[in-house]
């Protein structure tokens, strides 16, 4: 099974729901989550699956039973966010929008973006003792992000365009955005009123009056008018020809927002072009949720007697040495289990946007062809739902790159 890619396009605004129970007959309003999690979008795969294996076969008739067996093959890989003029060009790369790395910084008044670097730790930290005494040794030898500028810290937007996300990886400055830029890199959004009449009365049944917040396939520029469409383009695997999806509408987020699924123009999700030059270091970013077995750290991963976190990545050779990690506050997802009737477990979370810090233990160069071989790849547990998307890209420490000292590479 090839992975296939695909573009979806929302006709109506969508509702995505987290881990946390339905309220609205208590508040009268559902809110809705800014962007699904992968899981959402797989189960919408699925189902577009499973309705097309039915329309070719009129004698096929899926049960509760047979539905979840017949499409478990389907599986998500990387899903991303597009952003196009409302103009009705072409979607090309330029029109990738990336959750913003937690290692870039806005400050007051700045011009550009600050990059947090991370340097060795000075003094102890003041968290919890969790794990052996060899991972506790290990954490605390980890690098800590400092900051060179004294102003004080603004909130970033919600997304990047991909000029800026490349840039940001190819270790260039990024120009800040400013605070009216920031309605234009995040999704419209407007509030739906559901109501349910009582024949007799003709007033609104107890219980089913309340507004369901919905994100909208658009967003506006900081004047008013619509200016930006939004799209998803995803990367999946199906166990046949991917033909017969197309033809199916597929049904995304809690309140079944109509989406359609079409073919993704080629090369829209390719990796973009590294410089072939010596970079002692990798910068790793989450560009979806990923699920580890210990909470932050990443799968593979596991402390030594040199008090440091070694292991490997797939398409990066010999061990690595993870020297630092800036994470986001744990997200938590569950869900319903239709043919059990039952919820799913919950799962923690690394939030997307984390970055992880890394060099080898051999001390060599990460190389232009290794980051090339980690775009879009996945790490950590349940990748089939699209978990642990991750892009690669060079990070040099302090004091080792060459390249810094001639204004073409930033150091962190």
């Amino acid at each position: 099974m090839a992975p296939t890619d695909l573009l979806l396009r929302g006709q109506d605004g969508h509702s995505f729901k987290d881990g946390r129970g339905w309220y609205s007959s208590e508040t009268r309003r559902a809110g809705t989550l800014d962007w699904p999690f992968p899981s959402t979008v797989l189960g919408a795969l699925r189902t577009g699956w499973g309705r097309s294996l039915e329309a070719s076969d009129p004698s096929l008739s899926l049960d509760r039973r047979s539905w979840p067996e017949r499409t478990a093959e389907v599986a998500l890989h990387a899903m991303l966010p597009l952003r196009r003029r409302a103009d009705g060009s072409a979607w090309s790369r330029a029109d990738r929008m990336w959750p913003v790395p937690l290692d870039a910084l806005y400050a007051r008044g700045a011009e550009s973006i600050e990059r947090l670097c991370p340097r060795p730790a000075t003094v102890p930290s003041m968290g919890r003792d969790l794990g052996s005494d060899e991972e506790q040794r290990a954490r605390e030898r980890l690098w800590r992000p400092r900051r060179r500028c004294a102003e004080k810290p603004v909130p970033a937007p919600r997304w990047w365009p991909d000029p800026d996300f490349e840039a940001w990886l190819r270790g260039e400055e990024v120009a800040a955005h400013r605070p009216a830029d920031y309605v234009a890199l995040t999704q419209g959004n407007r509030s739906r009123v559901h109501v349910s009449l009582d024949a007799e009365t003709g007033t609104a049944r107890e219980g089913a009056l309340f507004s369901l917040d919905v994100v909208e396939p658009w967003s506006r520029c900081a004047s008013g008018a619509p200016l930006w469409e939004w799209a998803m383009a995803l990367r999946a695997s199906f166990p046949e020809d991917t033909a017969g999806i197309a033809s199916q509408p597929l049904f995304l987020g809690g309140d079944g927002g109509l989406t359609h699924a079409g073919a993704c123009p080629a090369g829209l999700l390719a990796a973009p072009d590294f410089q072939d030059r010596p970079c002692p270091g990798l910068r790793l970013v989450l560009v979806t949720p990923a699920c580890f077995e210990r909470g932050w750290l990443p799968d593979g991963f596991d402390a030594t007697e040199e008090e440091t976190f070694e292991g490997q990545l797939s398409g990066i050779d010999g061990t690595l040495v993870l020297r630092a990690a800036i994470t986001g506050r744990a997200l938590h997802v569950s869900g319903w289990d239709v043919a059990r009737g039952e919820p799913k477990p919950t799962l923690r979370l690394v939030p997307p946007g984390s970055v992880y810090f890394f060099q080898k233990k051999s001390a060599e160069p990460i190389t232009a062809a290794e980051l090339q071989s980690l775009w879009l790849g996945q790490i950590g547990g349940h990748t089939t739902k699209g978990m642990g998307c991750v892009a690669g890209g060079v990070w040099h420490p302090e004091g080792t790159s060459a390249a810094a000292s001639k204004g073409d590479v930033t150091t962190c």
